[in-house]
């Protein structure tokens, strides 16, 4: 089977967060390049999901760091599937009207919760898949 990496990355983000999104391999754009996942915005407004083109992430100035989070499959990339499950998580709504929370009783959500739901849902749909060099099992 052929398959494109996944990855986890890290942006300097704005205060109190870094920025993580899913970058998916696919050197479509040349080595190293591939596909970015995420959503953007902020609490204060709302956020948006968003897929687009990306560079090498390490080649950004605001780039932190990777982690290897699997592979998924050239078929279930290109068939659409990798952005059709990003696309059913909901994304951060407006959580704060200036420095009031609107939501009290909810877990505020940014865009650091929405990456580790997409990297569970993506397992969970089987389009993302471990392997035993991102595991170390």
């Amino acid at each position: 089977m052929s398959t494109y990496t996944a990855y986890r990355v890290a942006e300097t983000g704005f205060s109190p967060r870094d920025h993580h999104y899913i970058f998916i391999e696919t050197h479509e754009d040349g080595p190293l390049t591939g596909y970015r996942f995420h959503v953007i915005g902020n609490i204060q407004e709302g956020m948006t999901f968003n897929h687009r083109p990306c560079i090498q992430p390490e080649e950004e100035l605001v780039f932190l760091g990777k982690e290897r989070i699997g592979v998924v499959s050239v078929q279930d990339y290109e068939s659409g599937k990798v952005l059709e499950v990003c696309e059913e998580i909901e994304v951060p709504k407006k959580q704060f009207q200036g420095a009031k929370r609107l939501f009290p009783g909810e877990r505020l959500r940014r865009c650091q919760e929405w990456a580790d739901e997409a990297v569970a849902l993506l397992l969970g749909r089987g389009v993302l898949l471990r392997t035993s060099v991102d595991n170390g099992s």
